[in-house]
């Protein structure tokens, strides 16, 4: 079971280092965080849309190894893991979250002691702290008020896409869902790709329905753009925050 607490006058802020160093779960759960420099033998800086998948060992990135298979047995497993950090009654993991207003509607963000690590869109306050439920079953819930920064910097992200997210990440998929959501942080402001061209750049081609599953459990609305995915013949596909918020989102990019 889930516990929800309410933040106490003058709470601080959970620290959102500028710099994380690159970890894996010990689940089997890949993770990315918002700088993964350490992630690369040789320094290169990398930014959020790294991906890691997780293994026994460090792995070096693909500029490295451009050449680098994928594991695809691995992935498979880690479909059923589970990260153990948010196992169901597992204790003192703590997410702190804030609800605000923004262009689209109502926006929570929430955040762990790594960074933000969900951005949900909705109508209703109480249906998006139940989605946050529903992703992180058995953390602490923490509505918390020290979190005006990045609230303010998601609403503004919101608002105009193109400019760049600047707090680090903290999200948490199987090896598949990683590769899925760093493709479409590829995918520029003011352009489309289909379910079927995403699943070719993330090398399975004949996943499409994977791919589909994938952006549809995107924990970071707009952050990781899965309103830029369309059907292949163009019309638009569902979308887990609403098909008027992706219509308006493409409008929006389009128009910029």
């Amino acid at each position: 079971m889930f516990s929800r607490l309410e933040a106490t006058e003058g709470e601080a802020s959970p620290r959102l280092p500028a710099e994380s160093g690159a970890s894996r779960s010990d689940s089997g759960f890949g993770e990315f965080h918002g700088n993964l420099r350490s992630a690369c033998p040789l320094g290169r800086p990398q930014d959020a849309r790294t991906y890691l998948a997780p293994q026994p060992m460090p792995r070096t990135c693909k500029p490295c190894r451009p050449d680098a298979g994928d594991d695809l047995a691995r992935d498979a497993e880690c479909v059923t893991a589970l990260p153990s950090a948010y196992r169901p009654g597992a204790p003192g993991k703590v997410v702190r979250y804030a609800i605000g207003s923004c262009s689209l509607g109502r926006v929570l963000v929430a955040v762990t002691d790594r960074g933000v690590c969900a951005v949900l869109l909705g109508d209703d306050t109480e249906a998006l702290v139940g989605e946050l439920e529903g992703r992180f079953a058995g953390a602490v819930l923490v509505m918390s008020d020290a979190l005006g920064t990045e609230l303010r910097h998601v609403v503004d992200f919101v608002d105009d896409p193109r400019q760049q997210f600047q707090l680090p990440l903290d999200v948490r998929g199987t090896a598949f869902q990683q590769r899925v959501w760093t493709a479409l942080r590829d995918v520029p402001v003011g352009e489309t790709t289909s379910y079927s061209d995403l699943a070719a750049a993330v090398g399975r081609p004949t996943a499409v329905r994977a791919v589909a599953t994938a952006c549809a459990s995107n924990p970071l609305a707009v952050v990781v753009p899965c309103h830029r995915v369309r059907r292949k013949d163009g019309s638009l596909a569902g979308y887990r925050w609403g098909l008027h918020r992706k219509r308006s989102l493409l409008e929006r990019e389009k128009d910029d």
